[in-house]
């Protein structure tokens, strides 16, 4: 996957030097204090009972069990091999991806429902024959892959890790200079990630009958030296509002306080007969994505006309509340409703909140004379202003 690839974790290893140790942070935000307890008026609607509203927001979780990345040196072509494993609705399967010196990577799967092209970029092999195995076991990484490439070679990595006695970390993945625009905004939330020690750790990296040098953290890291190869225990990979064209279907609401629609849930609140969103959630069977919204986003249609409303939002995984924040603007002009969403804080390693200052949402909502809604919405590199 481009956007935790190697590179990427790299600048991560970066702080830990200059630390002498990795301080990541696993929020940015407190989040209650950060959205406080703001309200609509009433007196921001036309005299309409409403019976419905409209979500212009969409989360996908891509389910994923575990992840690990080992970089090393003495191949032509490759630096980098990534394993991803699921086990889920889907079945159990494996990605791997093999990252060029040249920039290209070449991803290959077991079968392609583990295979989402919008989080994939390189070219693409089904692979039915690729062997793995990756678990973490008391703190210790035990894994191996084995598959050829697509020029027919023999490609093989074996870990078996000492006693690691540091503690896991957990933070957002870092995204800024290595891509420049996507079509939704990455919450790639990394929990239980560490780095592999070298004390009592067994690393055998081949290619055919090479023999290659895993890469090394020349400074201790939390006391211990450490190789550049790292994983996840529980990362978590969603996407916040894909770009969509298209209509919006009315929701009707049969509670009170939600509305559950496939694997999303709108806790809503009512405002003088208007539903409002206070939090968009989605869930599978493992991890949980929220943005909580304050005030709660009004109900779009029956807005008044020449209007505009100012608010803020967080976004959270599982238990970790305020990962990334920032601001929403709703105006509203005839038939005309613009929407932007701005994030403005957030922490990820080495880059801080740089790139993901970087991205605005925006949302352009058409409310026909037939009475159908229409959005059409993406995310805009905007560049840091903020910096």
């Amino acid at each position: 996957m481009q956007n935790i690839k190697a590179h990427i974790i790299i600048a991560i290893c970066l702080i830990a030097i200059f630390n002498s140790c990795m301080t990541t942070k696993p929020y940015s935000v407190n989040q209650e204090k950060y959205l406080g307890l703001q309200t609509n008026s009433s007196d921001i609607y036309i005299n309409k009972q409403s019976l419905s509203f409209y979500s212009p927001f969409n989360i996908n979780i891509n389910p994923m069990d575990r992840l690990m990345l080992i970089d090393f040196e003495g191949d032509s072509l490759y630096e980098t091999i990534e394993l991803q494993v699921y086990n889920d609705f889907r079945g159990k399967g494996a990605t791997v991806i093999l990252y060029g010196k040249n920039g290209e990577n070449d991803v290959y799967y077991t079968d392609s429902v583990f295979v989402n092209s919008r989080l994939f970029k390189g070219h693409i092999y089904e692979n039915k024959e690729i062997k793995y195995f990756l678990n973490v076991s008391n703190n210790c990484l035990e894994a191996n892959v084995e598959l050829k490439d697509k020029f027919g070679r023999n490609i093989s990595a074996i870990i078996k890790e000492g006693q690691n006695t540091n503690n896991p970390s957990s933070f957002l993945a870092p995204i800024g200079g290595i891509i420049k625009t996507f079509s939704f905004f990455p919450l790639f939330y990394m929990e239980k990630f560490n780095f592999v020690i070298h004390a009592g750790t067994i690393i055998t990296i081949k290619i055919d009958n090479n023999i290659l040098k895993p890469k090394k953290i020349p400074i201790l890291l939390n006391g211990s030296f450490v190789y550049l190869s790292r994983y996840s225990n529980e990362p978590v990979i969603s996407s916040i509002n894909d770009k969509y064209d298209g209509d919006l279907k009315p929701m009707v609401p049969t509670q009170k306080d939600r509305f559950i629609d496939g694997n999303m849930t709108y806790e809503i609140t009512l405002n003088n007969s208007h539903y409002e969103i206070k939090r968009a959630v989605c869930s599978n069977s493992r991890n949980k994505v929220a943005i909580s919204f304050s005030p709660a986003i009004p109900d779009l249609i029956n807005l008044k006309q020449n209007i505009t409303l100012n608010g803020k939002f967080s976004m959270e995984t599982d238990s970790v509340t305020g990962i990334v924040a920032g601001v929403y603007q709703i105006s509203r002009t005839t038939d005309k409703i613009e929407i932007t969403m701005n994030p403005t804080k957030a922490y990820s390693p080495m880059t801080g909140a740089l790139w993901v200052l970087s991205y605005k949402w925006n949302a352009n909502i058409t409310i026909s004379s037939s009475g159908s809604v229409n959005m059409n919405s993406k995310w805009d590199y905007i560049g840091n202003k903020y910096r």
